[in-house]
């Protein structure tokens, strides 16, 4: 006959620390490459804003150039911590 009885230290939950400080310190590039990102957004909404319903001058960077090097410069922040993941 064999007796099943309960034993307390069969079921051992150990419980993982984790160092807030340490990981979010991992993650800084990411971080502010998210945000630049983020910032370079908002610079092309406030610059087709205060370009609506003005004609374009004649200067040496048109509007089309600065939102293209724009829309590059943000794909490539937000490429970065989809590189760095792996």
């Amino acid at each position: 006959m064999t007796s099943s009885s309960y034993n307390q230290s069969d079921h051992v939950t150990t419980r993982v620390r984790v160092d807030w400080k340490l990981s979010f310190k991992d993650w800084t590039y990411e971080f502010a490459s998210t945000l630049c990102a983020l910032g370079l957004l908002g610079a092309v909404v406030a610059v087709l804003f205060s370009y609506d319903g003005r004609a374009q001058s004649s200067g040496a960077l048109s509007l089309n150039t600065f939102l293209s090097v724009v829309g590059l410069l943000t794909r490539m922040l937000l490429i970065f911590p989809v590189v760095e993941g792996e």
